[in-house]
């Protein structure tokens, strides 16, 4: 009964919040893979031109 008297505001609100935790989860994935491939290219030996 209590679903029926929340205001729609709200709900836009949550669907915006999960929005948001989505792209923080995918940031830190892109962010965890860009280091990681950041450090090897750091890592590599310089090619002699």
């Amino acid at each position: 009964m209590t679903d029926r008297f929340k205001p729609e505001s709200s709900e836009s609100i949550w669907m915006i919040w999960n929005i948001l935790e989505q792209l923080e989860e995918i940031h830190r994935l892109i962010w965890e893979m860009y280091e990681e491939s950041l450090v090897e290219l750091l890592t590599l030996p310089e090619d002699p031109t």
